[in-house]
C-alpha cells in the first residue's frame, strides 16, 4: 500500500518591512489640523501647561503625526499647547499610505506604549538635583527638587499613611539616599526586615 504524501508544512511569510510614515517633516498651518474625534486620551490643563512650558523652552522636538486630510493621529496635547502659545504653524509627519485601521490603532498605541516604561527613580532624582544645581528650574515641567523622584515619601489618603520603601540597594546606598532625602526635607526612617 502506497503511503500518502506528507502534507507540506505551512510557512509563514516574512513580516513586511516597517512602514515609514513619511520621509520628511512638513510645516502645516494650525488651522489645517483637526483632532481625531475618537481620541481616547485626555490632556488635563496641568499637562497642557507643562507642554506649553516645554514649547517655550525647547520649541517643537516631536512633530505631530497626521493623516493627509489633517486629522491628528498622534500629538493632540502638543497641538493644544501650540494653539495656547499662538503658534500659527507646526511640524507634521504625514502618514502616507496608512489604512484607516493603521491610523486608528496607532492613535491608541501612541498613548499606551509610553505607559509601559518606568522611571529609574534614583537616576531621575540625581538628574533633577544636578540640573537644579546648575540653575535649571524643572518645576514648570512637573519635576521638583523637593520631590526628586516624583513621589511623596509620606502622604495621607483618607486618613491612611503610606510610605515609599526602597529595596535592592546596599546598606551604604540606602544610607546615602536617606541622608540626601532628609537634607531635602523628607521624613525618613530605616526599616529592617
Amino acid at each position: 500500500m502506497a503511503k500518502a504524501p506528507a502534507k507540506a508544512k505551512s510557512v509563514t511569510p516574512p513580516s513586511p518591512k516597517p512602514k515609514w510614515a513619511a520621509s520628511k517633516i512638513e510645516k502645516w498651518p494650525v488651522e489645517r489640523l483637526k483632532p481625531y474625534e475618537r481620541n481616547a486620551r485626555t490632556h488635563p490643563e496641568r499637562q497642557i501647561k507643562q507642554l506649553r512650558s516645554s514649547l517655550l523652552r525647547f520649541g517643537f522636538t516631536i512633530p505631530l503625526l497626521v493623516r493627509a486630510d489633517g486629522t491628528l493621529i498622534a500629538g493632540h496635547g502638543r497641538l493644544e499647547a501650540a494653539k495656547a502659545e499662538n503658534y500659527t504653524s507646526v511640524p507634521v509627519i504625514v502618514a502616507n499610505g496608512w489604512s484607516e485601521e493603521d491610523c486608528r490603532a496607532y492613535t491608541l498605541l501612541d498613548n499606551k506604549l509610553g505607559e509601559g516604561s518606568k522611571w529609574d527613580t534614583g537616576l531621575r532624582a540625581l538628574e533633577v538635583a544636578d540640573l537644579a544645581g546648575l540653575g535649571c528650574d524643572l518645576s514648570t515641567f512637573g519635576l521638583k527638587v523637593a520631590d526628586p523622584a516624583g513621589l511623596n515619601t509620606e502622604a495621607q489618603i483618607g486618613g491612611l499613611k503610606y510610605a515609599v520603601i526602597i529595596r535592592e540597594l546596599t546598606e551604604q546606598q540606602q544610607g546615602e539616599l536617606m541622608e540626601r532625602f532628609e537634607g531635602e526635607g523628607f521624613k525618613c526612617e530605616a526599616l529592617i526586615s
